[in-house]
């Protein structure tokens, strides 16, 4: 196939830079780069050893991502390459005219008319046969260097009764649901098997069985909850470290975030600072691995991540973006604070937090950090109490945590509490949400909603189960069913402007 056979469309980019420069030694299999004046994703590249008279020189193999044709170049380095800007976001297909463009329907409800449709002939013929089937599809479209081409077809069939629910809560508070935090719907429990996906709302009291989603979490099972309504999922892991790619399972029109190589092979969480798909050039990416005490982030549009020096060797449990800042939960129950200043280009330094309140040897467990409706640091402590060798004592304990300066950075105390109103927090295995369950009667208040595979069995060996802070007891949380307490699954936050 030519390349005069590729149709190509031009995106109006004024103020935005296509590429960014990159040394070349740091760019590795993977990652993107300029061969050419054409955008690539380098599938090889190897470095030359340093000579008498020059530079170690890297040699890349790069495939262009809209013609597929192979290139490569030699760059020394120590210098500079240009590295672009690679989008995909997801549209649902409306229309095709006769004359080969089509119409696709943006999140914010307008149409997107000005792209064709794609040359290669397998993907060409799944989407006209598709479409003339008359299926809901989705086609990702892959933007670059003022360039975009559909790339890949997904065919969708959303629960008409969730997505009836979407719609119906849109319309109800379209006028103040941005105002009040207290409208914000539950966090879905979104259950996944070889088989198939499971929703269930608690706030509706139902279970969608059998659930096809826009972006279904399926390619990999290491998947993580990272916030606002996203998955981070690890596509690959090589010996430069792993790939991790960012997606929202419950939007039918989203961007997929592929993220730089990050230089661990394991991950303990994955956190953001805010949506992507809201705040494309402005969310923040954390990530911590546990054993070996790895804290590192990356913002919106960088291809590298900034590793952050720890005090002492630290092993993380958790981490969440408050106040401007990461913090970092310690098995020990130490925090770790991490101050992210937008105007400062020197690597951050982790400082730790004084532990105020000590903690018997003989509890231990899973630690999270939440920050509730109002703003609030919470630590809450799943704690397991051992009195001999076949009595165990499971529970949970939150503590606000009490700043003495504005800037969050000294804590004076941690105050204990068993109340936290409203609220419900839902826990699962790397996971923390606080959400006000005010306005949804089905779910309990000042209760943690908990599910997971590694950390917690509830009452009978309950995967899934609620724990009331109050009166400190557990049980099964309806609708799940007894066969399906046993499941565990991941906390979604519903994006409803996304289903609409």
């Amino acid at each position: 196939m030519s390349d005069e056979e590729h149709h190509f469309e031009s995106k109006a980019d004024a103020g935005a830079s296509k590429t960014y420069p990159q040394q070349a030694g740091t760019i590795r299999k993977n990652g993107y780069i300029v061969i050419k004046n054409r955008p690539c994703k380098v599938v090889e590249v190897s470095t030359s050893k340093t000579g008498k008279h020059g530079h170690a020189k890297c040699h890349f193999v790069g495939i262009d991502i809209f013609t597929a044709k192979k290139l490569e170049d030699i760059v020394p380095s120590s210098h500079n390459c240009d590295v672009p800007h690679v989008n995909r976001t997801d549209y649902q297909l409306i229309d095709i005219s006769e004359d080969g463009f089509v119409s696709l329907l943006t999140e914010n409800g307008n149409t997107k008319d000005d792209l064709r449709l794609p040359t290669d002939d397998n993907l060409l013929t799944q989407i006209k046969d598709g479409f003339g089937e008359g299926k809901d599809l989705v086609v990702s479209v892959m933007s670059a260097m003022g360039e975009e081409q559909i790339c890949a077809l997904k065919d969708i069939a959303i629960c008409k009764r969730y997505n009836s629910l979407a719609k119906d809560y849109n319309q109800a508070n379209r006028h103040t649901r941005q105002l009040n935090k207290d409208l914000l719907p539950p966090p879905t429990l979104l259950i996944r098997d070889q088989q198939k996906i499971t929703l269930v709302s608690f706030s509706e009291g139902k279970i969608y069985d059998n659930v096809e989603l826009p972006s279904p979490p399926l390619s990999t099972w290491s998947c993580y909850s990272c916030g606002h309504g996203w998955l981070a999922t690890v596509e690959e892991c090589t010996k430069e470290g792993v790939t991790i790619e960012l997606q929202h399972p419950l939007r039918k029109s989203s961007t997929s975030v592929r993220l730089p190589v990050l230089k661990r092979i394991t991950l303990e969480k994955v956190i953001l600072s805010g949506d992507p798909a809201l705040n494309p050039d402005s969310y923040v990416v954390g990530a911590t691995q546990g054993v070996l005490g790895l804290l590192a982030f990356t913002r919106a549009r960088q291809q590298h991540w900034t590793y952050i020096q720890v005090p002492t060797p630290l092993r993380f449990v958790d981490a969440i973006f408050s106040k401007n800042q990461i913090y970092a939960l310690c098995h020990n129950a130490e925090i770790v604070s991490v101050n992210l200043d937008s105007n400062s280009y020197n690597v951050p330094e982790a400082k730790l937090l004084p532990r105020l309140k000590p903690f018997s040897r003989n509890i231990f467990g899973r630690g999270y950090l939440v920050e509730s409706s109002n703003g609030d640091l919470l630590l809450v402590l799943y704690i397991e109490k051992v009195q001999h060798s076949m009595c165990r004592i499971h529970s949970f304990k939150v503590y606000k945590v009490v700043f003495s300066d504005g800037d969050g950075s000294v804590i004076e105390q941690l105050l204990e509490t068993r109340s936290i109103g409203d609220e419900a927090l839902f826990l699962d295995d790397n996971h923390a949400v606080s959400v006000s369950v005010s306005n949804f009667p089905k779910c309990q208040r000042n209760s943690i909603y908990y599910s997971s595979n590694r950390y917690f069995s509830g009452k009978h060996g309950m995967r899934t189960s609620v724990f009331n802070l109050e009166d400190e007891t557990i049980t099964q949380p309806y609708p799940l069913k007894i066969m399906q307490s046993y499941a565990y699954g991941l906390w979604i936050v519903p994006s409803f402007n996304g289903l609409c």
